[in-house]
């Protein structure tokens, strides 16, 4: 059973735009581990690490992070808590972990403060300058010659937003113009 002090609304903070069957994974994943643990009541540490574990997979414990590695890693994901915390229309930051999961070596979630339909673009610029919070952070404690491939993940992601804003949406000094259609063929009449 699902211990009583369970929040079920951080929770919801925890997993937005999941499907049931995300939220399914979720609680299947959690009575698992608690079987792992021989524990009969399921807590909140149990269903946060099952949401880590849906999301980005099981722990990495066997990888070998060097001080060096760590120190970038705590850096790089301060970077995008930072910004997360400090930018009132950043999303609201809900973890922070420097335990690699998959491919990264840490990460930083964060969830919007309200689902909406649309995102402002207040929101998009929030969303763009978190993602680079983690390699700004690099080159402030490290210096611009020691910056790392940490962020490759994050840059992808803030240029595809970036030229989504472009290309899509009218949101740059270009104009209201739509250089770019998705799911559309660009060369039909309309």
């Amino acid at each position: 059973s699902v211990s009583a002090s369970v929040d079920f609304k951080r929770i919801a903070e925890r997993t937005p735009g999941f499907s049931g069957a995300q939220l399914e994974n979720v609680l299947n994943e959690a009575a698992i581990l608690s079987v792992r643990r021989s524990k009969k009541i399921i807590s909140i540490d149990i269903i946060d690490e099952a949401i880590d574990r849906v999301v980005g997979g099981p722990a990495k414990k066997s990888r070998q992070y060097t001080i060096n590695d760590k120190d970038t890693v705590s850096y790089h994901e301060a970077g995008h808590a930072l910004v997360g915390i400090k930018l009132d229309a950043a999303s609201k930051v809900q973890k922070v972990t420097i335990i690699p999961r998959g491919n990264a070596g840490g990460y930083t979630i964060m969830t919007p403060k309200e689902e909406t339909m649309f995102q402002s673009k207040e929101n998009l610029y929030a969303t763009i300058t978190g993602y680079l919070g983690g390699r700004a952070s690099e080159e402030i404690m490290f210096g611009k010659q020691k910056v790392t491939t940490g962020a490759y993940d994050d840059l992808e992601k803030a240029t595809n937003m970036a030229r989504h804003m472009v290309t899509e949406y009218g949101m740059s000094s270009l104009g209201l113009v739509q250089f770019e259609s998705v799911g559309k063929n660009k060369y039909e009449a309309k």
